[in-house]
Formats: structure tokens, sequence, C-alpha cells
């Protein structure tokens, strides 16, 4: 009876243990980066991969040799170097992670997150992760759409002013071959 008591009491000692051996850390990172989060962060890194990209191709010199002297080809590669080996619009990742599992760990206590995590187990957080999930990839959808239209206008309205200013050079040459007699 005596080891039966005892038995009971050190299983009644060693589950807070078990339940609390999680620092706040690994508790939140259980409960707020899941696989829906992590596919979050993939979709943004690839994002800004492809921003970086383009912001790096700005960058990129472009000159015929004979034209500029070496010194400003000089400037401009290593201008160009120094964008690549930037961080310029890289996604860290790891980073954003700890930034939120920190964010968590400052408002919550051990016991709540222990409680939220018992919570997002339960069958309907579930399904409320995957309403979220279908809600956040609608949004997704109407950016997208809303970015491409965004693209499209700009190109207009790039290609009009494109179309603009070589009109106007257009006028300038003729103005200066008529001796300035062509009127804008």
């Amino acid at each position: 009876m005596n080891r039966v008591i005892k038995g009971l009491l050190s299983i009644c000692l060693l589950i807070p243990g078990i339940v609390f051996s999680q620092t706040s850390e690994d508790l939140a990172r259980e409960i707020y980066i899941n696989e829906a989060t992590k596919k979050e962060f993939a979709t943004l890194k690839e994002r800004f991969d492809e921003k970086r990209e383009a912001f790096i191709e700005l960058y990129e010199p472009f000159y015929e040799s004979s034209e500029a002297p070496p010194e400003i080809i000089a400037m401009q590669e290593q201008l160009y170097m120094d964008v690549i080996a930037s961080k310029v619009l890289k996604f860290d990742s790891k980073g954003f992670e700890k930034i939120l599992v920190d964010d968590v760990v400052s408002l919550l206590t051990i016991e709540e997150l222990v409680e939220l995590r018992e919570i997002h187990r339960r069958p309907v957080f579930k399904k409320l992760d995957s309403i979220s999930e279908a809600i956040s990839k609608a949004a997704g959808a109407h950016m997208e759409v809303w970015h491409k239209d965004n693209l499209k206008l700009m190109e207009y309205f790039t290609g009009r002013s494109e179309e603009i200013s070589i009109k106007l050079k257009e006028l300038v040459e003729l103005r200066k071959k008529d001796g300035g007699n062509t009127k804008f």
C-alpha cells in the first residue's frame, strides 16, 4: 500500500513537471508556427525573392564599354556587386518567427500558453484553422488579381508617357532644324 501511495504521489509530482517542461518559447512556437504559417513564410520568401531580383536588375550595369570612363564602369560594377551582397529585400523567416514567438511569450503566461495549446488541439479549432486558410487563399487570389491589374495600368501609363516624351523630343529636334519656327 505504501508503494502504491508513493507511486501515485510521484506521478502527481511528475505530471506538472512534464506539462511545464516545455519553455514558453516552445509552446508559442507549437501553437503559432504551424504548417499554414510555414506556407505563408515560404510564399513571402518567394515574393521577396522576386522583388529582390527585380531590384538587383535595376543596378545591373548597362553600357557599351566605350561609352563610359573606366572609373565610372568600376563604380557601377561595385555598386551592382554591393547590392547583390546586401540583405536588401531578403526575407528572414527565422527572424520573423522569433519576433512572433517573443511577442506571444511577452503577452501570455506559461499557464495561458498551455491552455491555449489545448484549445488549439480541439476539433472545432482545427476547423477554424481550415476556414482561416480558405479566407487567406481567397484574399491572396484577390490581391494577385489586383496586383496584375495595377501592373497593366502602370505599363499603360508608362507607355503613354514614353510616347509623349518621344513626340516632345521629335518636336525639339524639328524646332532646332527649322530655327525655332515650330510651335509646341
